[in-house]
């Protein structure tokens, strides 16, 4: 059985404000050829490695750098509502066998 690791990093998902987000049409585009290269191995792990999400530059901004349970949850609603696309990918990759 053949498996591979697929390890991805910094991907700086905000609420897709261009200027500070890192996540773009390009890099939809090159996870989707990442993840669909994978498409006839049995056994895929998807190792997202650090900064995924991006809360520092989504507002509000605390002027301690602090935050609380519902200000981030908050905020990952708002990267959720920004990538769509992204979330509806890592859903089918994760629904399938081998993954």
């Amino acid at each position: 059985m053949s498996s591979i690791k697929l390890i991805i990093s910094d991907l700086h998902l905000a609420d897709g404000h261009a200027i500070l987000d890192g996540f773009g049409n390009a890099q939809q585009a090159a996870l989707e050829g990442l993840l669909d290269a994978g498409r006839d191995v049995e056994d895929v792990e998807l190792i997202i490695n650090g900064d995924c999400f991006d809360f520092l530059v989504i507002p509000p901004f605390q002027k301690d750098e602090t935050t609380d349970p519902v200000t981030a949850l908050g905020k990952l609603e708002k990267v959720i509502a920004a990538h769509r696309p992204f979330f509806e990918l890592l859903h089918m990759f994760i629904s399938t066998p081998g993954r």
